[in-house]
């Protein structure tokens, strides 16, 4: 009796030891070894590496600026679900695979931002020489969304067959370190489209960062005499040599691809992307892309010390933010007046009459758009502050905020920006000469979400006005927007204009005529064929309704506290330090809408695209018919 109870013991022992729950808890992630082959040289082995979060640091794993890094990666991952789940760790296949399922990799000083591992596999990547050493360690990530159920138990061939064989087993990421490396330039000067910066913004976001060709005209100017890099600089510039910073890249996809973006003149079917950036300078009012388009305001600034001017734009940056995405959304008075001008061209004010010459500080994600021949840009928008009334005592504020968006018709990923506890501070500079300041009657914002709010309204004589919103995760896509009107003191009295008490509305119709659709639609870039009115009924008439999330939630303004500068400045030391990542996504909302807007081009015209033909018939968002194979890509990486 006693044996056969031990062994029915034994027996429940093995199964809770065995079951695959046991298993899962049982996962021994980050099996790291060393090798040390010369002096200089480190070989890390990461074995197992944790998929059970977002992000994992490994401050053991330090860096060095002068430090070349060669990355590898191989093996698959349990992803949880049902039937065969494992799936490769580098570049995976099956469902949601575009978004999900796979490893990612920070390198402070190379990467830049947070980007998946296939994208920098067996690339030597340069730890800059301007990289600061605090924080300065390896970071990686793993994109999911339920990490519970991740880890290396219960082995299968994994969905589609991908992790059958020898090299299906656990995930392993090695990197071979050299330290104090060259860094390869074309000329022995810095990269030229390496970004350098000496100051942050308070989400320690680079401020008025600079390309290394202006650095090196700074240093030689008989051999950079603009000091402008660009296509005769270097023909490629997300790649080496032209930068050592490994930047990530959008390309275009499905139709966009087929029937605009290729067709552009540019290197690239898409944007390289360097991570974010904060700038300030003034405005010039360019154009906005038509709503059966990518429905993108463009906007120039030109940045303080042309600060991030390139060949493309030499003055500095091209702003640009999706109008579905933002302003259709914007319920304060001057952001309503702003769209009604660029909906109603020929009426008073005009774009350029409330635009142009306005101060502002901009936050974006700096790209390059190499659809066409390479510019900078700032794309998308996630803070654009602009100073609409500046009469010496007296100044208005019109602002919008966010944490996420996509870079227009040649994209196909949603770029959130992680900011560390998804707060987004602001400092508004201080006109010179004043003495004091109080908020105005006319400050309002307003929010679509009621997660979002205003935590700190600090006054900092000397330096400026700062502002702390509060957003939840950008996958939740809040938006804030709405004026501050400060009254200053000290500085003589200029002309009060008003605009009014901030108003709402359910939301607003973003439908243009088609004498203006017809003149926008004949754009070389925007490549859709000029229609007649009975082609432009049907073409509307195809275009889906677009969902309009509008910013009704009024925001409680805290009151503002005056903060002495010298204490300002040592708060400043306890916030983050480390650049915030941007995490790109795939967008499947515009990958819907793009497609969307091909089939009402094709429906306008019989079910052919002129100078295309028929557009592939099928269900997906790809646009491809089943069974067809993917249209050829322009370029790879």
């Amino acid at each position: 009796m006693l044996g056969r109870s031990i062994a029915w013991f034994s027996f429940i022992l093995a199964a809770l030891l065995f079951s695959p729950s046991a298993r899962a808890a049982n996962d021994t992630f980050d099996i790291i070894s060393i090798d040390n082959p010369s002096p200089n040289v480190e070989i890390v082995h990461i074995r197992q590496p944790d998929v059970k979060r977002s992000l994992t640091s490994y401050p053991q794993i330090a860096f060095a600026p002068g430090d070349s890094v060669i990355v590898n990666a191989s093996g698959c991952v349990q992803t949880g679900g049902l039937g065969d789940t494992w799936k490769r760790y580098v570049n995976p296949s099956g469902e949601d695979s575009d978004r999900y399922y796979f490893g990612e990799i920070w390198i402070p000083g190379a990467t830049g931002v947070m980007i998946p591992i296939a994208g920098i596999v067996g690339k030597p990547l340069h730890v800059t020489s301007g990289t600061g050493s605090a924080g300065l360690f390896l970071r990686l990530g793993y994109s999911d969304d339920n990490y519970d159920d991740n880890g290396y138990q219960d082995h299968d061939n994994g969905t589609e067959n991908q992790c059958a064989g020898a090299d299906g087993g656990a995930a392993e990421v090695t990197l071979t370190i050299t330290h104090n490396a060259a860094t390869p330039a074309p000329t022995g000067d810095v990269a030229p489209f390496d970004l350098f910066w000496d100051r942050v913004d308070g989400n320690a976001i680079p401020l008025d960062a600079r390309w290394g060709e202006q650095i090196n005209h700074d240093r030689n100017p008989r051999f950079h005499p603009t000091g402008l890099a660009g296509d005769d600089t270097c023909a490629t510039p997300w790649l080496l040599p032209c930068t050592t910073q490994a930047p990530s890249v959008d390309l275009s996809s499905f139709p966009n691809s087929t029937f605009s973006c290729d067709h552009l003149g540019g290197p690239l079917s898409g944007h390289a992307n360097w991570g974010p950036g904060t700038y300030t300078g003034s405005l010039t009012w360019d154009s906005k892309s038509d709503a059966g388009l990518d429905d993108d305001y463009s906007i120039d600034l030109a940045t303080t010390n042309n600060a991030g001017a390139t060949e493309g734009r030499p003055a500095g940056y091209h702003i640009e933010f999706d109008s579905d995405e933002t302003i259709d959304n914007f319920t304060s008075k001057w952001w309503t007046d702003l769209k009604h001008a660029v909906d109603n061209e020929g009426t008073f004010p005009t774009p350029s009459g409330i635009l142009d010459g306005q101060f502002a500080v901009v936050t974006g994600l700096v790209d390059l758009d190499c659809a066409h021949p390479c510019s900078g840009e700032l794309h998308p928008a996630y803070g654009l502050s602009v100073r609409a009334i500046g009469d010496s005592n007296y100044e208005l504020w019109a602002m919008f905020v966010r944490n996420w968006g996509n870079e227009g018709g040649c994209s196909s990923q949603d770029h959130e920006l992680m900011l560390a506890n998804n707060q987004y501070t602001v400092m508004l500079p201080w006109p010179q000469g004043a003495t004091s300041v109080v908020f105005g009657d006319q400050t309002a914002f307003a929010s679509n979400s009621s997660a979002v709010s205003i935590s700190v309204a600090s006054i900092v004589p000397g330096v400026g006005v700062e502002l702390t919103f509060n957003m939840p995760t950008p996958d939740k896509h809040a938006l804030i927007d709405g004026v501050l009107e400060l009254k200053y003191t000290g500085v003589a009295r200029g002309p009060v204009r008003t605009l009014g008490t901030l108003k709402h509305s359910p939301g607003f119709p973003h439908v243009l005529t088609p004498a203006v659709f017809a003149r926008v639609v004949k754009s070389e870039d925007d490549r859709l064929p000029p229609m007649n009115a009975a082609q432009l009924k049907i073409f509307h008439a195809n275009m889906p309704a677009v969902v309009r999330r509008p910013d009704t939630r009024l925001l409680q303004i805290p009151t503002p506290h005056v903060v002495k500068g010298e204490d300002w400045r040592i708060g400043r030391r306890t916030r983050p330090r480390l650049v915030p990542l941007i995490r790109s996504v795939s967008d499947s909302v515009k990958l819907q809408r793009d497609l969307a807007r091909m089939r009402a081009v094709s429906a306008a015209f019989g079910g052919a695209v002129p100078g295309f033909g028929p557009l592939p018939t099928g269900d997906g968002i790809s646009g491809r018919a089943s069974g067809s194979a993917p249209p050829t890509p322009r370029s790879h990486i």
